[in-house]
């Protein structure tokens, strides 16, 4: 089971993974509006990092102590940090036990057990897994909280682009039943406009079919290819990381963020992976990755790719397998056809000047995980796939369909 239901199991299960939904509610038209005015227009700052947080299932306890960690550094007139935490009834009882979304902008404090940031607007019934809401949250962010540079992080469970069909994607709210899809989670970012940083601090969401999605409106793609922990990023060490570097770039913070949170895991004993992409190097990508298909088709090496296929490295749906890892052990598979090889030197050598910006990898079970995954089935192809925008521009799809023979 990818997840789990219980708080209990959770503390002693440590990782996110696929959500269970309650029985959905109506979806509304329109997102829910702020009850309160919002903030004023601040002066620009160097970054403002937005995170929607959902904690509307069993990861609660866990999104306000992750809320506890950011107060620990708080904004500045350099640095704003804005939240969105959604609750709901049944997981949480602590810090007042409200219910519903509130939106704050985070300051210091020396409590590590109560929120005290300013509540600077109240929904009583957000849907969080609705993708209207999340751009709803980040023009909100941008609006009241100007800066030089933006990071977004969507913050919850999450299932890469696949999992349950009515789970694909990111952010369910248990309260309405809704997920915001591997589409959706594009369009919201359309709606939301640029970011210069998208973090996923969920599990399994660093694939090609999602970056593909968010590409053209995030600069750089913070994610895991496999489960993360529940506690998920340590806000209070990468938020004072930017604190004391202000100015960084968006390539650097992302590599901070990677750092910390590998340097966090590893010490404590976890595994895990995560990386940070580059959104402008995807096309690119693509079309290496078409080349390079093509060529395996037209030479007929589905015998090496399919051997090479029971050897790479593989993540919590065992579809899903790291790219780079595929077409490293086919390029070197005996005998391969010279054009064949050639073309996944060219996509590998790609991924690594271009395409992976950062990656780490949390205990040698992991040592394959090169910072993007993509689906491969085994089996059968989830007629759902042909639907995405990664299957409709690339050949991915149709290669898959060839090596499962249909």
């Amino acid at each position: 089971m990818p997840r789990y239901l219980l708080l209990s199991l959770l503390l002693a299960l440590p990782f996110r993974a696929q959500a269970f939904n309650l029985p959905g509610l109506g979806m509304k038209d329109l997102p829910a509006q702020a009850a309160e005015a919002p903030a004023p227009t601040r002066a620009q700052a160097e970054w403002t990092v937005m995170v929607y947080m959902n904690g509307k299932n069993n990861l609660e306890a866990f999104g306000l102590a992750d809320v506890n960690e950011m107060e620990m550094v708080g904004s500045s007139d350099r640095l704003n940090v804005v939240v969105e935490l959604a609750r709901s009834a049944g997981n949480d009882i602590s810090d007042g036990d409200w219910k519903g979304s509130r939106r704050f902008l985070v300051k210091k404090d020396a409590n590590p057990a109560r929120l005290t940031s300013p509540v600077l607007a109240e929904m009583p019934q957000s849907d969080m897994g609705d993708w209207r809401h999340l751009a709803e949250f980040a023009r909100w962010g941008k609006q009241n909280f100007p800066a030089k540079r933006y990071m977004l992080v969507v913050w919850n469970h999450g299932n890469g682009w696949k999992g349950r069909a009515a789970a694909r994607g990111i952010s369910t709210d248990d309260e309405t039943g809704h997920t915001i899809s591997t589409g959706d989670l594009g369009r919201a970012l359309v709606e939301a406009g640029p970011v210069d940083l998208f973090g996923m601090d969920a599990c399994i969401m660093q694939m090609a079919e999602v970056a593909w999605e968010v590409k053209d409106n995030a600069a750089y793609i913070l994610a895991s290819e496999e489960v993360i922990a529940n506690e998920g990023q340590r806000y209070d060490l990468f938020l004072d990381w930017l604190a004391r570097n202000p100015a960084a770039a968006p390539a650097e913070l992302g590599h901070a963020a990677v750092s910390i949170y590998a340097d966090h895991y590893t010490a404590v004993k976890r595994y895990g992976t995560m990386s940070l992409i580059r959104a402008a190097a995807l096309p690119g990508f693509a079309a290496l990755l078409d080349a390079w298909t093509a060529a395996v088709m037209e030479k007929h090496e589905k015998l090496a790719v399919s051997d090479s296929r029971g050897r790479t490295q593989q993540f919590w749906y065992d579809d899903n397998i790291d790219i780079y890892h595929l077409v490293q052990l086919t390029t070197a598979y005996p005998y391969l056809n010279r054009d064949v090889a050639a073309k996944g030197r060219a996509l590998t050598d790609f991924m690594d000047k271009e395409l992976v910006v950062s990656n780490r990898w949390i205990t040698g079970q992991y040592s394959n995980a090169h910072g993007l995954a993509v689906y491969m089935p085994r089996k059968w192809l989830d007629p759902a796939y042909n639907a995405l925008n990664w299957s409709k521009h690339t050949g991915w799809a149709r290669f898959c369909a060839w090596m499962l023979g249909s």
